[in-house]
């Protein structure tokens, strides 16, 4: 496909692939799977995970995964606080931080992918970038 892009035009022309982030690969010991009752809506990434539902019920879906929980007083601090009701609608009442390196299926989500984003390791926060010209 790169070749295709950089043979389209018979100008000289540069071309220039990037992303936002790199990818990391996470082995199958440390893909945890969640086990939540229907109180639990679980959404967001599979490395910050956002929940609405009773701090009990999240305590104990999350028990055995690596990782910090913050509530929602704390969320505050990195997300500020809604300013109209859209945004108070959809702010979650709690937010799981999973560990480096580990990541977290909710129930909705299946698919075993090969790379994934979200954290903060040296390899993911080198954005990759192909340069190409045909000068």
């Amino acid at each position: 496909l790169v070749n295709e892009i950089s043979n389209i035009s018979n100008k000289k022309t540069k071309t220039i692939i990037s992303a936002d982030h790199g990818l990391v690969n996470i082995s199958a010991k440390s893909r945890h799977h969640l086990n939540y009752s229907d109180d639990l809506q679980v959404f967001g990434d599979q490395r910050s995970v956002y929940i609405n539902g009773s701090k009990e019920s999240v305590l104990e879906a999350f028990s055995q995964i690596p990782g910090v929980l913050l509530e929602q007083h704390e969320l505050s601090y990195l997300l500020g606080e809604p300013t109209n009701e859209f945004l108070k609608s959809i702010y979650p009442d709690f937010c799981f931080l999973v560990e480096d390196k580990n990541i977290v299926y909710p129930k909705h989500l299946s698919a075993q992918l090969r790379g994934y984003h979200g954290g903060l390791s040296r390899e993911e926060i080198k954005i990759p970038i192909i340069e190409m010209s045909n000068y």
